[in-house]
Formats: C-alpha cells, structure tokens, sequence
C-alpha cells in the first residue's frame, strides 16, 4: 500500500512539473531594448561613432535616412501583451541634434 502511494505521488508530481512548461510562456524581447544607462549616457554634439558604442547598430538608419537612427524594441510578456518603443536619434552633419522615444501605442 506504501508503494502505491508513494509510485501515485511521484507520477502526480511529474505531471505538475511537466504541465507548468505548458502554462508558462517566457517574456519575449525583440529588437534593441535600451536601458536607461544607455540612454542617460547620451547627448546633444556626440558624434555617430560615439552613438554607435553607446547604442549598438540601429534597427533602422539607411532604410529612411541616414541621419535619422531608430531602435526598435518590442516585448511580448508573458500573457501575450506588446509593448514598442521606438527610440530615435537624429544627426545634423554626423552630430547628435535631437533624440528620444517616440510615442508608440500599447497594444492591450
């Protein structure tokens, strides 16, 4: 009888184990997700070299043009909600004039 229960324990555990992969679904980054020590190190008169250790590689910057960079992030939480940010960075003669988030609506 001890057996028993102790077999019908353990396959009762292995199912719980085994159906939590089937619930959890891990948050998914997609894109360029900036943090803010990334983005307080920047500044207006920076150089795209300097914006390029800083940030990394753009998503975007020839396709529109080339002195206008954006970075694009998109998160997809565990429950199946998107958040996007875009953030932008624009040159003028290869130096920092403007930059910041976009507004972007969240898609609930």
């Amino acid at each position: 009888m001890r057996k028993l229960l102790l077999i019908c324990l353990g396959a009762l555990s292995i199912f719980s184990l085994s159906s939590c992969s089937l619930i959890y679904k891990p948050v998914k980054n997609e894109g360029t997700v900036l943090d803010q020590e990334q983005v307080t190190q920047l500044r207006n008169g920076l150089n795209k070299e300097q914006v390029l250790y800083i940030l990394g590689t753009p998503n975007v910057y020839k396709t529109l043009s080339e002195d206008t960079w954006y970075y694009i992030s998109r998160v997809v939480d565990n429950h199946g909600r998107v958040t996007e940010k875009v953030f932008s960075v624009t040159f003028v003669n290869n130096i920092v004039d403007s930059f910041g988030y976009l507004d972007r609506p969240t898609n609930n």
